[in-house]
């Protein structure tokens, strides 16, 4: 009897019971919802102190500031969209008792509560990479001066960019691989993929380093 695979296409190992993603896919997803307040909130920490910063200054012109409070208003923006789009999903099919507000502790609870039915469902996959995408979109606003490593092609169907490792200034050694697309892999996964586009780095030669309501309707 043949096994179902793991439908996180960035993975491709073999479903857990009962679900539609392997183990460590689906501890994966958990760690990433997890980590969506967190970096909410981070994220509005700092514009917080850009904020008094800006009105400390009592001269002005176009500071690299304001791209960083673009960078850090988008993060907060987009992972209050992302979490509030797929707690609606949850509340259109299994009309749960109650709607979560809309704010972002509360939908992460709330998709929290329901990750038995979320990594059952076909659009798991889907899940995994925009909840990844939007992590590494909030960490490159809070960190804007991490390393990038280029590792290659990206391997995914039709994209033509490049994949990168992001490693952070401060250390820490648990940053997506991604590539601007929004295509991403987490760290259990990266032995695979070096398998996947390490024969085209090393013909390719060294990768450069660069630099609403209140509640879900």
């Amino acid at each position: 009897m043949s096994q179902a695979l793991c439908e996180n296409l960035d993975c491709r190992g073999v479903a857990g019971e009962g679900g539609r993603v392997c183990a460590g896919c689906r501890g994966e997803f958990v760690e990433l919802l997890a980590r969506l307040p967190v970096l909410h909130a981070r994220c509005g920490e700092l514009l917080q102190g850009e904020r008094t910063r800006r009105v400390a200054r009592a001269r002005g012109g176009r500071r690299q500031g304001i791209a960083l409070r673009d960078a850090l208003v988008e993060a907060r923006a987009e992972i209050l969209a992302l979490a509030a789009s797929w707690a609606a999903l949850v509340v259109d099919e299994v009309r749960p008792p109650r709607r979560p507000r809309r704010d972002v502790p509360t939908l992460v609870n709330f998709l929290l509560s329901y990750r038995d039915w979320l990594v059952a469902h076909p659009a798991i996959g889907d899940a995994i990479e925009e909840f990844g995408a939007v992590c590494g979109l909030a960490e490159r606003a809070i960190d804007p001066g991490s390393e990038r490593i280029a590792l290659g092609a990206c391997n995914r169907a039709g994209c033509e960019e490049t994949v990168y490792a992001d490693l952070s200034a401060n250390g820490r050694g648990n940053r997506l691989v991604s590539c601007p697309a929004g295509h991403t892999w987490q760290p259990h996964q990266w032995l695979a993929l070096d398998q996947r586009v390490g024969p085209r780095r090393r013909a390719g030669g060294r990768g450069e380093s660069v630099g609403r309501g209140e509640s879900v309707a």
